[in-house]
């Protein structure tokens, strides 16, 4: 299997309107613009996924998900208080911030999202 139709494959897995899957998509597509036409090597692949987690290109991705408007904020917190509750409980300290609170949370759940991705990816081939 080429890469490009290995890309295509994850893409139908994980594309949807979220931004942050998109976001994701678009990495790993502009990553491997130059590679498209090799064979896919899943031991390269694995290595590519786990340094891209580790260098920090994953939550830059993250923080660029977080809501910036307080009204989007509020918005996002009404659904989502479990993620807030526990980034209260494990990244706040004490922040009585409710706006930095509500980011915290968001913090957490696009986090958790993206760990999600990337074990869906590892996983797939």
């Amino acid at each position: 299997m080429k890469v490009k139709d290995y890309l295509k494959k994850i893409e139908s897995k994980i594309s949807n309107s979220n931004e942050l899957k998109i976001d994701i998509l678009e990495k790993i597509n502009n990553d491997f613009e130059d590679k498209k036409e090799e064979e896919f090597k899943y031991d390269e692949w694995i290595e590519y996924l786990e340094e891209i987690d580790e260098d920090g290109h994953m939550y830059e991705i993250v923080d660029a998900a977080i809501g910036c408007s307080n009204y989007s904020l509020r918005v996002w917190a009404v659904d989502n208080y479990i993620w807030i509750r526990e980034a209260m409980e494990d990244l706040c300290n004490g922040e009585t911030d409710f706006h930095k609170i509500i980011m915290s949370g968001q913090f957490v759940y696009y986090s958790s999202m993206k760990d999600e991705i990337i074990e869906l990816l590892k996983n797939e081939y």
